[in-house]
């Protein structure tokens, strides 16, 4: 029968030990079916999006919060290095999801 690889989504055979496009281990060898190998790079994949969500979340709160006390309040002038690290953390947060969904979309 022929499947589509979890990681690349190309079309291979479900005997296949590993993907022949990307070298994804089908898992046979560790007994494990195409489906179950399938739903590990799915689990996979989800966790790294979550922790990057995570960690531009983190960025951006550590340049929000930086950017408040280095410039009294929000009252004198706002340096360059906390703006830069709030946009940052907010395009990686942005990026992120955008990736998220399409992947979403693409399944």
């Amino acid at each position: 029968m022929i499947i589509k690889c979890p990681n690349c989504s190309q079309r291979i055979s479900n005997k296949a030990h590993a993907c022949p496009h990307c070298g994804l281990d089908m898992g046979s060898g560790e007994g494990l079916s195409a489906d179950q190998a399938a739903e590990r790079v799915r689990r996979d994949r989800k966790y790294r999006l979550d922790m990057n969500t995570y960690g531009a979340m983190a960025v951006t709160m550590a340049g929000a919060i930086w950017m408040y006390f280095s410039s009294d309040g929000l009252t004198g002038e706002i340096g360059f290095w906390p703006t830069a690290c709030l946009a940052a953390g907010a395009l990686w947060y942005v990026a992120v999801r955008v990736y998220s969904i399409a992947l979403r979309f693409k399944s």
